[in-house]
């Protein structure tokens, strides 16, 4: 009885660790950053919201659940508008931030922030 027991435990104990960790692993492989999608000056600013995304996410917790983040868009008109999107554990959509040249940055909650925070989305 004991033995099943432990079997259960070492049973469960690796099927969610395998679970999470594909749930991980597989967003950061199929999530590309999409800047191969952008030339010239739209690149420079694409991968400087980039890397401001990635400062941004990286220091709170939110950071152990975001795999992956995307450009969506780079539009110019008068300054550069970029949207960034952010992806979680198994590639779920959590939030987006959308970064204007003229203005700053501002976090756009959609996808499941609203739902598992309680904030209002856009």
């Amino acid at each position: 009885m004991k033995r099943r027991v432990v079997y259960l435990f070492i049973g469960l104990t690796t099927t969610i660790v395998l679970c999470v960790g594909h749930g991980m692993i597989v967003p950061r492989a199929l999530i590309d950053d999409n800047l191969h999608a952008f030339d010239g000056e739209q690149l420079a600013v694409a991968a400087y919201a980039l890397d401001q995304a990635r400062i941004f996410f990286g220091g709170s917790a939110e950071s152990l659940a975001i795999t992956a983040l995307r450009i969506e868009s780079v539009t110019e008109a008068p300054c550069y508008k970029v949207a960034v999107r952010a992806y979680t554990i198994f590639g779920l959509p959590w939030s987006a931030l959308l970064f204007d040249s003229c203005g700053g940055a501002y976090r756009v909650h959609w996808g499941l922030f609203p739902a598992l925070t309680g904030y209002p989305g856009p």
